[in-house]
């Protein structure tokens, strides 16, 4: 069981939440009860690091992880969800004046939000996620934004333009994330006017409200 922190590095995680034999997916479709019986299972230790606040699952192991186009993850359905998404989108163009710029958004799902965001834009996007599937939603191949169905990698995506880059709900989905955002880092070089922008569920609501329903594993 990991007692380091992977975020700051700080050994000595305090487990706060404990629960046994849990899909190692949360959101994987599968098609037929006896499928949804026999997913893969393992244990979640909520354990919280003093020195950061960082939050991890401390049995998580990636090799039980499997991001793919079953993975669904889209709440466009819901029209409050649409009117926040919506509204962050009017925000961060008018804040940041992101038009006719060039959009990477990591853990993009279906592309939603790249798409609306480029649309209204006027900007050139590039979606990363194994999720993705280019039969859902509204996307042009022949538009300008261009999607990648796989995982984020240092040395083909860094490369990639970029004059903002979202990273929308993925983060907690990422087991290192000092790593993960060292490389982003890395990937701008000297550059400052770039945009980065993260957006990630409220740790302190869930632990609050005790909702640890929020709380699963590979989260």
């Amino acid at each position: 069981m990991r007692t380091v922190c992977p975020n700051c590095s700080t050994p000595g995680l305090e487990t706060v939440y404990e629960v046994q034999d849990i899909p190692v997916h949360s959101c994987i479709l599968v098609p037929s009860r006896e499928e949804a019986l026999d997913f893969p299972k393992g244990n979640l230790a909520l354990g919280w690091c003093r020195e950061c606040g960082f939050g991890t699952n401390q049995h998580f192991d990636v090799e039980m992880n499997d991001y793919n186009p079953e993975y669904e993850e889209v709440q466009t359905f819901s029209p409050t969800f649409n009117d926040f998404s919506s509204s962050l989108i009017d925000r961060l163009i008018e804040k940041h004046d992101l038009r006719n710029k060039s959009v990477v958004e990591i853990g993009c799902g279906k592309g939603e939000f790249l798409l609306e965001l480029c649309e209204r834009g006027g900007n050139r996007g590039f979606g990363i996620d194994p999720s993705f599937r280019p039969g859902r939603g509204q996307w042009d191949p022949k538009s300008p934004v261009q999607f990648f169905a796989e995982l984020y990698d240092a040395k083909k995506h860094g490369a990639l333009e970029a004059d903002a880059i979202i990273c929308r709900h993925t983060l907690e989905h990422i087991h290192e994330t000092r790593i993960f955002m060292e490389t982003i880092r890395a990937s701008l070089g000297n550059r400052q006017d770039v945009l980065v922008f993260f957006e990630l569920p409220d740790q302190e609501r869930v632990y609050k409200e005790r909702a640890f329903w929020d709380i699963y594993y590979e989260q």
